[in-house]
């Protein structure tokens, strides 16, 4: 056990507090909705080209400039991330073989982030070839088409105006979404529990990438008692992005029902991301008592 725990980096002398014995409590985590595009002064649809390859970035980024579209241009994933969120693309063209961040978890960050999960994203590859690929990509990822190369120019441009005529026709629905997951919230905390299920479950249609959608429907399906459900939307929660509430209220979910060992790894998992000292104590006394 002594080892287990110094792994943890604990405090020797870190007092443990009665509370902490108990089950941790839900904490509410406010998401932002979805911002609107920024306003492009030119009026051009803006396209961000991630390749690592330099030849391949210029000739696409010239062949969208010619047919009307602004471009800008990341050489690898992790920049891809960081200038999708600065400038909010109306479309990513994503390599998936790239340095620093693979092509496929930079599209799962783009989708988890409340800034750029409206953004559609089309993949491109000459590696994960065939239709299984592509529908997977689509599924676990969220991309919104998937393009082999080498490609046609000719294809390249109709699956890009396609995909950002549809995802403009989609925003409306994601409005809708959410609205209802405002609704879902509201009427859990006034215990109205099959009415905030049925509109948390329509946020979750709606916006399938949010994780706080998915971590509402969780807290719902727990307080009716349906652990199991609870179990199986905030594990999607947690899926989309590290969300601290989500992984506590799992590891108190896997204890009640008997998996202590799954509920030490959420509570592991919830160390790095506790959004305070406060909490990341907390989280090591619960790991000290499952280890113990």
């Amino acid at each position: 056990v002594t080892s287990d725990v110094d792994l943890l980096d604990l405090d020797d002398d870190l007092p443990v507090a009665a509370d902490a014995l108990q089950p941790m409590a839900d904490v509410e985590v406010e998401v932002p909705p979805d911002p609107a595009l920024p306003a492009r002064p030119d009026g051009k649809r803006l396209v961000l080209v991630v390749d690592d390859e330099p030849e391949i970035r210029l000739l696409v980024s010239r062949t969208l400039q010619a047919k009307g579209y602004a471009v800008e241009t990341a050489a690898d994933g992790q920049e891809a991330v960081e200038k999708a969120e600065a400038v909010v693309p109306d479309l990513v063209l994503l390599d998936a073989m790239l340095p620093r961040l693979h092509g496929f978890e930079a599209c799962r960050r783009l989708k988890a982030s409340p800034r750029t999960r409206q953004v559609p994203v089309i993949m491109m590859t000459a590696i994960y070839r065939g239709w299984r690929f592509a529908q997977d990509v689509r599924e676990s990822y969220g991309a919104e088409d998937y393009l082999e190369k080498p490609f046609r120019l000719e294809d390249l441009l109709r699956r890009t105006e396609s995909a950002i005529d549809a995802t403009e026709a989609r925003r409306s629905s994601s409005a809708e979404g959410d609205a209802a997951l405002a609704k879902g919230r509201e009427l859990l905390a006034a215990g109205q529990l099959p009415e905030a299920i049925a509109a948390l479950e329509q946020a979750t249609k709606a916006n399938a990438w949010s994780a706080d959608a998915h971590y509402q429907l969780g807290r719902a399906w727990r307080a009716k008692g349906e652990h199991f459900r609870a179990m199986t939307a905030l594990e999607r929660a947690t899926e989309l992005r590290p969300h601290f509430a989500a992984l506590r209220a799992l590891a108190a979910l896997y204890e009640e029902r008997g998996f202590r060992r799954k509920a030490a790894e959420m509570l592991e998992r919830a160390l790095p991301v506790a959004p305070d000292d406060a909490s990341r104590q907390t989280v090591r006394r619960e790991l000290v008592r499952h280890l113990g």
